[in-house]
């Protein structure tokens, strides 16, 4: 019983189809080079059997407070951060959103959160990212999806994961 709700099984199975899909396309368009890659997942962390009231801070690393009211009930919230990293010689960027399921168009979805990370570069026209070196960049974003994953959450969310 997984609180994520994958669309497809894990990273080695979209591997395989991105991978697949990547080949597909070179075949048929033959690019010179790739402008912009990008991994995004939207995790929906369904803490509904939680007992309330939730207090955020011990299933999600947060570090701007969501209410200057700390006694008061949150209806709903949404925060994004956008972040530049520098990793050798690309400079990917790792965009995190964090909001009650409600905020995001769920209405009927009280303790339920989406953790949305898109992990993004974009190079110039004139120099584009080249064709060989696809994977080994989206084995860095996943990489970089991963950590930012990781840092966003508490052992004690990891430990209703394994239940």
């Amino acid at each position: 019983n997984s609180m994520l709700v994958p669309h497809w099984g894990n990273w080695d199975e979209f591997r395989k189809l991105v991978k697949w899909t990547f080949d597909k396309y070179c075949e048929l368009v033959a690019p010179q080079g790739v402008h912009r890659i990008g991994i995004r997942y939207i995790n929906r962390i369904d803490l509904s059997s939680v007992q309330r009231p939730i207090a955020l801070h011990d299933y999600f690393n947060l570090t701007a407070p969501l209410s200057p009211f700390p006694d008061a009930p949150i209806k709903a919230f949404r925060t994004h951060s956008v972040v530049q990293m520098e990793t050798g010689s690309s400079a990917p960027t790792v965009a995190t959103t964090f909001a009650d399921a409600q905020s995001v168009g769920r209405p009927h979805s009280s303790n339920q959160f989406v953790l949305d990370i898109d992990v993004y570069q974009s190079w110039p026209v004139e120099s584009p990212e080249s064709l060989k070196d696809v994977p080994e960049t989206l084995e860095q974003m996943r990489s970089l999806e991963r950590t930012a994953f990781e840092s966003c959450i508490t052992d004690q969310l990891r430990t209703l994961f394994d239940q």
